[in-house]
């Protein structure tokens, strides 16, 4: 195992610059205009969920580049047609999910807010578990995280977030399974707008927002980048009914994880808290809307 920790470790500077390489391939798109915009598919609410060139461009380099860098990495790439076989997991490997695009549809916009990102997984009685994420904001510097038992590090500096008489909830505009509306109401909490996985990561690292949440069938690939950053500055992400996040190769998993769209995503969603926040408090909150 310490071998496997190792060289997760060592993968962190060529993800950082393997980002850089897919954030210059998608700038250089957005540069000329060949976006080559489809629709992937719909959320449950009807909203379109889209696809563009980069996506699939960025997409071939990870895949092929990591796996000529580490050949014996299992590589899972969202929207790439290529998929490692789960009955070749064994005790001890490594996965890397990488999410080539993340908001597609802001990019498709002309909006901020998208980003490129690696989480790094590793296999360990029966499941894989994220323990490195790697995110380029592409208008920011890039931000990292190790989350491996008993050692917690990252580039990421707490913030420091004074009282508040509630808790602010970060979430999207976009209603995708008409939850988050509900949650807000029920918390009694403020609410901060905001679209894209990167700047809801931001805003809770920055102490600008207390928790974020995304509802069913957000991708493996859009959260485990995020968990091991945020929980390498105390921060925790579970999915809403209070389990960690880990994917063993089945699509049920326990009932936790379903194909949405073509894409392996979580059933019951996603809650990020930061550091101090009471999470046992949203749950059960959250249960009575589930329930």
């Amino acid at each position: 195992m310490e071998n496997q920790i190792e060289q997760i470790r060592q993968s962190r500077d060529f993800l950082v610059n393997l980002l850089g390489d897919g954030a210059e391939i998608i700038n250089g798109a957005i540069n000329s205009g060949d976006l080559g915009v489809k629709i992937k598919g719909h959320y449950l609410s009807g909203v379109a969920d889209e696809i563009t060139k980069p996506d699939v461009a960025v997409g071939k380099l990870y895949h092929d580049a990591t796996k000529k860098r580490f050949p014996a990495w299992h590589v899972f790439i969202e929207d790439y047609p290529v998929s490692p076989n789960p009955s070749d997991f064994k005790e001890g490997d490594i996965g890397v999910f990488y999410d080539p695009l993340d908001g597609g549809k802001l990019l498709a916009e002309g909006k901020k807010g998208y980003s490129t990102m690696a989480g790094v997984c590793f296999y360990h009685q029966g499941k894989f578990a994220p323990t490195m994420g790697v995110i380029n904001p592409m208008d920011s510097g890039t931000i990292w995280g190790f989350s491996f038992e008993g050692d917690r590090s990252g580039n990421v500096i707490e913030a420091n977030v004074p009282s508040r008489k509630s808790m602010i909830f970060g979430r999207t505009p976009i209603e995708r399974q008409g939850l988050l509306t509900p949650i807000a109401q029920l918390l009694g909490c403020e609410v901060k707008y905001s679209r894209g996985m990167a700047p809801q990561t931001q805003a809770l690292l920055n102490g600008e927002t207390d928790f974020f949440i995304y509802e069913s069938g957000i991708g493996l690939s859009d959260v485990f980048p995020v968990v091991p950053i945020i929980e390498s500055v105390g921060g925790s992400v579970v999915d809403l009914r209070g389990n960690n996040l880990c994917y063993h190769g089945s699509e049920s998993d326990e009932g936790r994880i379903v194909d949405v769209r073509g894409k392996l995503g979580f059933k019951n969603g996603i809650l990020a808290i930061r550091r101090g926040v009471d999470q046992n408090s949203i749950l059960k909150n959250i249960e009575k809307l589930l329930n």
